[in-house]
């Protein structure tokens, strides 16, 4: 079963999130990892396995900052984001909002 945090997510929007980031044109393999604190295979092994499997630390990091980098990272590339997530950017932040709520409370 899939990891409480993917609650209320849009699965297709991660989904294409991950896919945008780990094959999209969006980050230069020499950024990569310093940007999303994992390399391209995990994020491509991540989008293989999220829904179906509870998330590890590093499924979490892949789709936190596959989401954030499209997000924020300035790519200069928002027009491209359609051909991979649908919805597009105001999809991302939509589902990165619910995503940060879903987040387990740290120190609380």
């Amino acid at each position: 079963m899939a990891s409480d945090r993917l609650r209320g997510c849009s699965l297709a929007v991660i989904e294409g999130c991950l896919r945008a980031a780990a094959d999209g044109p969006f980050f230069e393999d020499r950024e990569f990892s310093l940007l999303h604190g994992v390399d391209r295979q995990e994020v491509r092994s991540t989008l293989a396995t999220f829904k179906c499997a509870e998330l590890d630390e590093t499924a979490e990091l892949a789709i936190h900052n596959s989401m954030g980098n499209l997000l924020g990272y300035p790519h200069g590339m928002a027009d491209e984001i359609p051909n991979f997530v649908p919805g597009g950017m105001k999809a991302i932040q939509e589902t990165f909002t619910i995503w940060l709520d879903n987040a387990p409370s740290r120190g609380r």
